[in-house]
């Protein structure tokens, strides 16, 4: 439905980004799937990594779509400070309109609602993060630059499913796999603890980022994605169910979606995470793709600090279960070469001979290769051209 800048509580410019995002596709967010993960060997690890970056419960719990509630937030989303000249937590608050209604509340609020934790505080993301390099180089293949690294690049295929996780839950970021400073902070914090203890070399520096934050941000900055970008999809949707809930919106007047999506083998094989349903595909560092079978709790598991590095030895990996096995699906041939018979062959011609003698060989050269010929040809074909009789 259009809506008209008359209509409560709308003025005419966010009416305008709402009849924006009527283009928008508003599809199901994708949660955790926590039978793919125990599949796969990783489960207690992603689910203590995504606790330590104090979002766990926003990864796993599903929600139902209200669409077009969707447009009116993502049209109205709005981060705001009692004191812009100095914003901090304590003062950082999230705004939109929805059901006709100004929803407010602070980022404290918010991340009570979704258990997001309050800690660290800071609402702004360091540009510079002393330890991004570094770390980068214990997990990936490749430099750290902003947006130019891939997830694919990372190794170890729990800190991968991770990476993949909160690119999809915090940023938003369903169709592209770059890695932000955001990103990178956020998967450092999620394994602080074993970087301290491991003695490796990486920086040890604070996160100061709250992840709520990060949550609120990835709202307002949706809306100018959709409305400026060419992919006219979204997939944040789901998330914003609770704050529907708890302004006690009455969702019975708006058409829902209850089609849950996960993050599953299937999503995980779309994206070249894994290579089958039980077979993780990795680059090393020279960039050669390399093969492993799931679950492996004794290489994933990132309490072992080499595990987080991920260079398997060659016993552990495997062959690519795409890969044609040679000759697997080949009858055996059979040799139809002829046996050595003394007529066909010619002998050697003499370096010195008349004009007479040459014309000969040359004669019987033709005639019996064209013999030979026939004898080739009448077992190529099963005897159906070159009988012996022409």
């Amino acid at each position: 439905m259009l809506l008209d800048f008359n209509c409560e509580g709308w003025d005419k410019e966010t009416a305008s980004r709402y009849n924006a995002l009527l283009k928008v596709e508003i599809l199901p967010t994708r949660f955790c799937h926590a039978e793919t993960l125990v599949e796969l060997g990783i489960d207690e690890d992603v689910f203590e990594t995504l606790q330590a970056m104090g979002i766990a419960p926003l990864c796993y719990a599903t929600h139902e779509l209200y669409p077009n509630l969707v447009r009116q937030v993502l049209a109205t989303a709005t981060i705001s400070y009692e004191d812009c000249s100095a914003p901090s937590y304590a003062n950082c608050s999230f705004s939109s309109m929805a059901y006709g209604e100004y929803c407010f509340l602070s980022l404290d609020k918010l991340n009570e609602i979704y258990e997001i934790a309050n800690e660290p505080r800071g609402v702004a993301v360091a540009k510079k993060f002393a330890p991004s390099n570094t770390f980068w180089e214990h997990i990936a293949t490749g430099n750290f630059t902003p947006g130019k690294a891939y997830q694919s690049q990372i190794r170890n295929p729990t800190l991968r499913v991770i990476a993949k996780i909160i690119s999809n839950l915090l940023f938003a970021k369903d169709q592209t796999s770059k890695v932000t400073n955001g990103e990178i902070q956020t998967m450092y914090a999620g394994i602080e603890d074993e970087i301290r203890a491991s003695g490796s070399g990486i920086p040890i520096t604070k996160v100061k980022t709250n992840p709520g934050f990060h949550f609120i941000t990835m709202l307002c900055e949706r809306r100018l994605c959709l409305m400026h970008d060419t992919n006219k999809k979204d997939r944040s949707g789901r998330l914003l169910t609770p704050l529907f809930k708890h302004f006690g919106i009455d969702l019975s007047k708006y058409k829902v979606n209850t089609e849950i999506r996960y993050l599953d083998i299937r999503y995980l094989m779309a994206c070249h995470i894994m290579r089958d349903e039980d077979t993780y595909s990795l680059s090393d560092k020279e960039g050669t793709q390399l093969f492993v079978k799931l679950p492996h709790p004794e290489i994933t598991r990132l309490s072992e600090f080499d595990n987080i590095r991920f260079l398997p030895p060659p016993e552990i990996l495997c062959t690519d279960p795409r890969a044609a096995a040679p000759d697997a699906d080949m009858e055996d041939v059979e040799d139809i070469t002829p046996d050595a018979d003394p007529p066909y062959d010619l002998g050697e011609l003499a370096d010195v001979t008349d004009d007479q003698a040459y014309r000969r060989w040359m004669v019987d050269s033709q005639r019996k290769n064209n013999s030979l010929m026939r004898r080739i040809l009448h077992l190529v074909t099963g005897g159906c051209i070159g009988g012996s009789n022409q």
